[in-house]
């Protein structure tokens, strides 16, 4: 991830499995980011698989990798809304459902129904 607003690149994060393109959002305390934008491109520009699996990173304020989440594509998932500083929420194809993962674990939390 790269400041664009200035002359200098400050590289803040590099994603191990190769993704350039992030939603970057931050709640006060973490910086939140997923690769959704970067995935859904792949699949048009490249005509890979229709399905992917997400993943959404939580970073300390330094950027300091803190936990990873890997979204099977299982759940349907088109869209993360990063929340409050307590849930991640998203929408699911399969639930026909706001979803949600609770933001104190974001790596192993369950996936709960919002409605």
């Amino acid at each position: 991830m790269y400041n664009t607003d200035s002359c200098e690149s400050v590289k803040i994060f590099e994603d191990p499995e190769g993704s350039q393109c992030f939603t970057l959002t931050y709640d006060g305390e973490y910086i939140w980011l997923d690769d959704t934008i970067y995935k859904d491109a792949a699949k048009y520009f490249n005509k890979q698989s229709q399905t992917l699996n997400y993943t959404i990173y939580q970073l300390s304020k330094d950027g300091e990798l803190i936990a990873r989440r890997v979204l099977d594509d299982d759940e349907k998932i088109f869209a993360i809304m990063h929340g409050d500083k307590t849930r991640m929420f998203m929408f699911s194809l399969k639930k026909d459902a706001i979803i949600y993962i609770d933001k104190s674990d974001i790596a192993n939390g369950d996936i709960k129904e919002f409605r």
